[in-house]
Formats: C-alpha cells, structure tokens, sequence
C-alpha cells in the first residue's frame, strides 16, 4: 500500500440510514477498523523501506512507531544529503565529459571512462601506481560503491598517505563492511594518517574493533589524540576489543586515559591487570581512587600493596594511616617486616595499639631491639598488666640502664610476681641504675632477696645509700639474706647499718 494510496472508507454522514442504533454502531467500528489497518500498514511499509530498520519484522521486540518515524526522518535527511552530493558529482562529470569531448577532438577518440563498466576494457587502470595519475581520471575521486573496488585492486594496496587526498570517499566510510575491500586500512601504522581517517576519530561501536586490528596494538602514546573516544570508555566490556591497555606500563599513557583516573569497581580490575603490577609510586598520582580505597577486599585485587617496601609510598595510600582493624592486617603482609623506625610515622595507628591480642599481627613489634623505637609505641610506655610481657620479648632482655627511661611502668613494679618477666632484673650489677628502680629501694620483705640474688653480694659500702632499707633492717633472720653483712669488716660501714650496732648475740 502506497503512501499516496487514498483511504476509501465511507463517512458516518454519507451512510444510509440505520433501522438502529445498533447497525450504526457496527458500520462505524467497521470504518474505524479499516482505518487503523490502513495506518498499520503504512507503518510497516515504511519500515521495510528504511535500512536501518530492516529485519525488525522478525525482531522479538520490534520498533514504536515513534522510533521508526524518528527512524525515517533521519533516512529521508540521509538520502538527501546523498541525492545533493550525487546531483554535485552529476554536474563535475558533465563538466568533464565537456573537456573530454575537447580532448578528443585532438585525440581522435576518448580513451578515458567515464563508467566502471568499461574498466575492463582499460588493464592500465588496474595498475595505476602513481598519484600524479588520479588528476586525470577525476571519476575515481568520486567512487561512493565499494564494489567498483573489485575494478580498482591497486586502491587496496595504497600505501602512502599522500593518496588519500586523491581519494575522498575514503575520507567518509561509514560502514565497516568497507574495511574488507581496504585490507591496508587495517594495518595502519602511522598516526599521520589518522588525520586522513577521520570516521576513525568517531568509532563509537566495539564491533567495529574487529575490522582495526592494528587499535589492538597501538603503542604510543601519541596516537591516543587522534582516538578521543579511546578517552571515554565507560565500560569494562570494551576492554577486551583494546587488549593493549591490558598491558600499559608507561604512567605517561595515564593521562590518555582519564577514565582510569574514575575507576571506583574492583570488579573492573580484572581487565586492569597491570594495576596489579604497579611498582611505581609516581604512577599513584595517577589513580586517585587507589588513595580512598577503604575494603580489604579489594587488597586481593592489588597484590603489589601487599609488598611495599618504602616509606615513600605511604604518602600516596592514606588509608593506610587508619588502619583500625587488626583483620586488616593479613592483607598487608609487609607490615608484619617493617623493620625500620622511620615507618612508623607512617602508621599512626600502630602508635595507639591498645590490645596485646593485636601482637600477633606485629611480630616484629615482638624483636624490637633499638630504644630508639619506643618513641614511636608509646603504649610500650603505659604497659600494665604483665601478661603483656609474653608479647614483648625483648623486655625480657633489656641489657641498658639507658632503655629504662623508655620503660618508665619498670619503675612502678609493685609486685614480685612480675619480676620474673623482667629476668634482667635479676642479675642487675651497677647501682646507677638503682635510681631507675625505684620500688627496690623500699623493699619490705626478705621474701624478695630470692628475686633479687645481686643483693646478696653487694661488697661496697656506696650502694648502701641506694638501699636505705637496709639501714631499718630490725629482724636477724635477714641476715641469713645479707651474708655480705656477716662479714663487714671496716668500722666505717657501722654507720650506715645501725641496726647492727642493737645486734644481740
């Protein structure tokens, strides 16, 4: 049914009459019916008739009305454009055939085609290989069918750029069902010729990747301008048609790139996988969403963070710096070595650990050897309980008076119990550093000489003053404790045990 068909169909008015209501009812649904089929048959007639349109019919779910309309129009557009441009080309090859006709008056007869239908009767055309041949064969600029390729093999063989001046068509391919009657539009290698490409510039299907091998190997950066689109891939699908961007080890490539800057998913990580290669902190800078990642889930999804050896690279992971979960902790491996004081102003949190059970996590918390480091754990200075002792071995080897001002809870011991964690203690030997124990001066009991053997060998009268106790000692029984005192010789010593002077025997 044609568009200019007219819609026979019989008005209410000019009906007959009805006996009745009813029969009128039914005559009038009768028009309404046939005038609706009329409309639908328009329709479909206007969606066989547009491209872009065909094979909806078997499509599942077919076009609106409103989308074929929106459909049409843009065809109608298109096909004017075509009939100006065609009707342009009319007009210069009628110009040419006048200069032709001029030409042949010289000649004797035209030698050159105006129709592919003669390029088999001129061999020669099938082999032009130079440009300067084009001006004299304008048709050629005009070729709008690929099939006429078939008639021109060495248009599939252009190799340098300087051609495609001669060739605009090439300029305007729009479909990539070309790309096969253009074999070396496929291997590319020149951004150069980008500019003579520019349907290039505009690919927006990842369909169309299949016919661009050479975007699957793209390698400088330079090209990535004359790509923009490459700019703004919004979906981790694309990835797989740009394989090389699997495989980015230049930070540089970073800026062409944006939408890597926006990457908020770990499930886009999978197609990133040289993001789990990262060994660069300057390559941080560059992805920004690396400094605000909060779940450790997405550790496993960068596996180089679980080797990072420098300090430097702290500044780039803040949230490394509130760390509040000794879970974290599997998955930051490398902070189970850190092995120089210098870190730890890097993770402030290990400065308010206050639960020994998060030890475990900091072995190396549990070796550390230079004083130097208890600066950075000042809850290493308000230790209370002993069973943290267990934790931090090193406690148990103190060998520094110098250490003891680091330790200051050692000053503040008020329980034997807690001397045997502290086995140093035992086998103190200079009195300087009495004044760094200070409960020792006011011992009470004998029952702690057996905790501290060194007592029963004091053999100067110097370090009495750092033990005033024995000065009040009242019971003899403490003697058997202070043998040293059974064989003090000097009378000089008396003063300083007067107790001695009350002795009964």
């Amino acid at each position: 049914m044609s568009d200019n068909d007219d819609i026979e169909v019989d008005s209410d008015e000019d009906s007959p009459r009805y006996h009745n209501v009813a029969d009128k009812r039914a005559h009038h649904n009768a028009l309404e019916r046939k005038r609706r089929d009329h409309i639908k048959d328009s329709f479909h007639s206007l969606r066989d008739s547009v491209p872009a349109l065909q094979g909806e019919k078997q499509s599942i779910k077919q076009a609106s009305r409103a989308q074929i309309l929106d459909k049409a129009t843009d065809y109608i557009q298109y096909m004017r454009r075509k009939n100006h441009t065609h009707q342009q080309d009319i007009d210069d090859l009628k110009r040419q055939n006048a200069l032709l006709e001029q030409q042949g008056e010289y000649d004797g007869e035209s030698t050159v085609p105006s129709t592919c239908s003669m390029m088999e009767n001129l061999p020669y055309l099938r082999t032009i290989s130079s440009c300067s041949m084009m001006e004299n064969l304008p048709y050629l600029r005009t070729i709008s069918s690929c099939s006429m390729m078939e008639n021109l093999p060495y248009l599939r063989t252009i190799s340098p750029c300087s051609m495609m001046e001669n060739l605009p068509y090439l300029r305007t391919i729009s479909s990539c069902s070309m790309m096969e009657n253009l074999p070396y539009l496929r291997t590319i290698s020149s951004c150069s010729m980008m500019e003579n490409l520019p349907y290039l510039r505009t690919i927006s299907p990842c369909s169309m990747m299949e016919n661009l091998p050479y975007l699957r190997t793209i390698s400088p950066c330079s090209m990535m301008e004359n790509l923009p689109y490459l700019r703004t891939i919004s979906s981790c699908s694309m990835m797989e048609n740009l394989p090389y961007l699997r495989t980015i080890s230049s930070c540089s490539m970073m800026e062409n790139l944006p939408y890597l800057r926006t990457i908020s998913s770990c499930s886009m990580m999978e197609n990133l996988p040289y993001l789990r290669t990262i060994s660069s902190c300057s390559m941080m800078e560059n992805l920004p969403y690396l400094r605000t990642i909060s779940p450790c889930s997405m550790m496993e999804n960068l596996p180089y963070l679980r080797t990072i050896s420098p300090c430097s690279m702290m500044e780039n992971l803040p949230y490394l710096r509130t760390i509040s979960s000794c879970s974290m902790m599997e998955n930051l491996p490398y902070l189970r070595t850190i092995s120089s004081c210098s870190m730890m102003e890097n993770l402030p949190y290990l400065r308010t650990i206050s639960s020994c059970s998060m030890m475990e996590n900091l072995p190396y918390l549990r070796t550390i050897s230079p004083c130097s480091m208890m600066e950075n754990l000042p809850y290493l200075r308000t230790i209370s309980p002993c069973s943290m002792m267990e934790n931090l071995p090193y406690l148990r080897t103190i060998s520094s008076c110098s250490m003891m001002e680091n330790l200051p809870y050692l000053r503040t011991i008020s329980s034997c119990s807690m001397m045997e964690n502290p086995p140093y203690l035992r086998t103190i030997s200079p009195c300087s550093m009495m004044e760094n124990l200070p409960y020792l001066r006011t011992i009470s009991s004998c029952s702690m000489m057996e905790n501290l053997p060194y007592l029963r060998t004091i053999s100067s009268c110097s370090m009495m003053e750092n033990l005033p106790y024995l000065r009040t000692i009242s019971s003899c029984s403490m003697m058997e404790n202070l043998l040293y005192l059974w064989t003090i010789s000097p009378c000089s010593m008396m003063e300083n045990l007067p107790h001695l002077r009350t002795i009964y025997l």
